[in-house]
């Protein structure tokens, strides 16, 4: 094949590559920006009221920048090493191999040379080979990967996380005014007494500011969160305030006190349980926020609530402490990560909120239980247009081709192709050396033996890359179980101790070899045509 053909073949190759790149590149930045806005609207991490506003702007420049740079590598890359080999046919294996007698049983050493001499030789060709094909295997494998399903499972759950644990989640849609509608009791008595309902609970809370000292607050929680401009000595500590009618299911939390003092009135302050912690996402551990936190404290804090007329306002309380909760308790139910939760009883909790509060309701229920649920649960979906229904039946997990498995598998698709594209070129481009070899006694067999080789050594190299990134990442989830979930929290989590990679990487390797074999199969065909004395004469 002459020069002009060469650089054409990879300006071919240059294109098509960066046509799918860019495609993919494009499609992912876009499934990405969707993925973070579900995530900013699912915790609530900004104070968006009208989503219609909200616009995902492209930046152009950035975007044709990018591709800029992107074309610039693959230029770089691809066309130097090519522009390099044009110059010489390197044949410097026969002057290493010059102490083999050239007979037919000495074929496979001199295979065997050959193979070595061509990957290291096209070094940056080998290893772009050899890093598509592993990053398609590390994405294609850890989408469907089920090796650690199994501790997977047992955080979910022992998770905190409801839709993990719950067939059924009553709740408020996202930036809802607090002041909506409610689940009757009436409608919770229903839920209730269908046979097959289980694990019913209601969490009553709202958004309040425990009004702290400077000097009682720990530094690690001022360090994170305080305002260290403010002229005042106290702060606003971003807290939840729970109502709860039954407090004897806090008992299992409590470290210190009396949780039944919480029925207890006070006109002077109310009696509270307390759970002093944020979630210190540095160390992954629990800290305290209010230093020294005793029984017997009185905290002052602030709710937003709402007069006959409808109005809006803020009122000042003060409250005892009269339980001390553990950490766990913020393990068990959802809640603030990053402030202390105050849990009273719901008397005092609907006096102070007037309603201005947010209500969700869990259960879970059995199958044949499935079609009452759901035709009450339409009734007060009915009546209340605010409220969401989350539907544990329709949300199972099961297989389904979604966003990621479709660039996991267009990556993998440009790999294949990026090898079929990789062995084409090297077979044209060492014509002249296929021809020497053939005129020193070489024959056709070996030539094809080491084609056929070469193809499957980038898809072993690239699949044994793939599994070692897997089970590093694999390592790394294990021990996080470890540190944070077992020792941390104190979970009850079983680990196998013998680690298995999954599966699907041995069946990920076996499509990608069989796929290197049949391209190498192929194109070793192709060595039939060689002429020898053309061969030798090719520039």
């Amino acid at each position: 094949m002459s020069n002009k053909k060469v650089i054409k073949f990879y300006l071919i190759q240059i294109a098509i590559l960066f046509t799918i790149g860019s495609v993919i590149g494009f499609i992912s930045s876009i499934i990405f920006a969707r993925y973070a806005m579900c995530t900013i609207i699912t915790l609530n991490m900004f104070d968006i009221s009208d989503f219609s506003k909200v616009k995902l702007n492209i930046p152009y420049f950035i975007v044709f920048k990018a591709l800029i740079i992107v074309l610039s590598i693959l230029l770089i890359t691809v066309l130097i090493p090519v522009l390099k080999s044009l110059r010489k046919y390197p044949i410097d294996i026969i002057n290493a191999t010059d102490k083999i007698k050239y007979k037919t049983k000495y074929n496979s050493k001199i295979t065997r040379a050959l193979l070595k001499n061509n990957l290291l030789r096209k070094k940056i060709k080998t290893l772009i080979s050899v890093i598509v094909i592993a990053f398609s295997g590390i994405m294609v494998i850890q989408r469907i990967a089920t090796n650690l399903d199994y501790i997977n499972e047992q955080v979910d759950k022992q998770s905190f996380y409801a839709p993990r644990k719950y067939n059924y989640i009553i709740r408020p849609y996202f930036n809802t005014d607090e002041s909506i509608k409610k689940v009757s009791d009436k409608d919770i008595s229903n839920i209730k007494n269908i046979d097959g309902v289980t694990d019913l609970r209601i969490d009553s809370y709202a958004r309040q500011n425990l009004i702290v000292n400077n000097d009682r607050l720990s530094k690690i929680y001022m360090d994170e969160f305080g305002d260290k401009e403010s002229s005042l000595n106290t702060q606003n500590v971003n807290s939840l305030i729970e109502g709860t009618k039954d407090i004897n299911k806090l008992s299992e939390f409590v470290k210190e006190g009396d949780i039944k003092s919480l029925n207890n009135s006070n006109n002077d302050y109310i009696n509270i349980a307390i759970c002093n912690s944020f979630y210190y996402m540095k160390d992954s551990i629990y800290k305290p926020v209010i230093k020294d936190l005793k029984l017997g404290d009185i905290l002052s804090f602030k709710v937003i609530t709402t007069d006959d007329a409808g109005n809006y306002h803020h009122k000042d309380y003060k409250c005892r402490v009269s339980a001390i909760l553990g950490h766990d308790y913020n393990m068990k139910y959802e809640t603030n990560l990053f402030g202390p939760r105050v849990v009273m009883n719901f008397d005092n909790f609907s006096k102070i909120t007037n309603g201005f509060y947010n209500q969700k309701v869990f259960f879970n229920a059995k199958n044949e239980s499935y079609k009452s649920v759901n035709k009450l649960l339409d009734n007060i979906k009915e009546n209340n247009k605010y409220l969401y229904v989350y539907n544990g039946q329709e949300h199972k997990n099961e297989f389904k081709i979604d966003y990621t498995m479709i660039i996991s598998l267009l990556v993998f698709i440009s790999a294949l192709f990026n090898m079929y594209i990789t062995i084409s070129l090297n077979i044209n481009n060492n014509i002249k050396e296929f021809s020497i070899l053939r005129a020193i006694g070489l024959n056709k067999k070996s030539l094809k033996k080491l084609v056929v080789l070469e193809s499957i050594t980038y898809a072993l190299l690239g699949s044994l890359a793939a599994i070692i990134v897997i089970a590093i990442k694999d390592f790394k989830y294990i021990k996080y179980i470890k540190e944070t979930m077992i020792d941390h929290f104190g979970m009850d989590i079983k680990i196998k101790s013998i680690y298995m990679p999954p599966k699907e990487a041995i069946i990920f390797t076996l499509i990608i070899v069989l796929f290197a074999f049949l391209v190498g199969y192929m194109k070793a065909k192709s060595i039939d045509k060689v002429n020898i004395i053309d061969g030798i004469n090719e520039n």
